[in-house]
């Protein structure tokens, strides 16, 4: 019973069966076989992380502006205006 391949590797046994005593195995990473198509791909995936981590940082900060415009204005309303 042969062992599996690990993940993202393929094996490719040189023996075909023919009577051949050659064992020896190939592997080829599998980012070999890969095509163009998988680089557009991975930008597409890069910059929807990157505008996912904008819209959240903007989102944080306008929180964060209208905690701190709450908090003046309830300062303001608790301790009356400067003398």
């Amino acid at each position: 019973m042969a062992a599996a391949a690990p993940r993202g590797l393929r094996a490719s046994s040189s023996n075909s069966g023919s009577g051949s005593t050659d064992d020896t195995d190939t592997v080829e990473l599998a980012a070999s076989t890969r095509h163009g198509g998988d680089v557009g791909a991975a930008a597409a995936g890069v910059s929807a992380v990157l505008l996912a981590a904008g819209a959240t940082g903007f989102a944080s900060f306008r929180s964060a502006r209208a905690t701190r415009t709450r908090l003046n204005v309830a300062r303001a309303e608790f301790l009356g205006p400067a003398s």
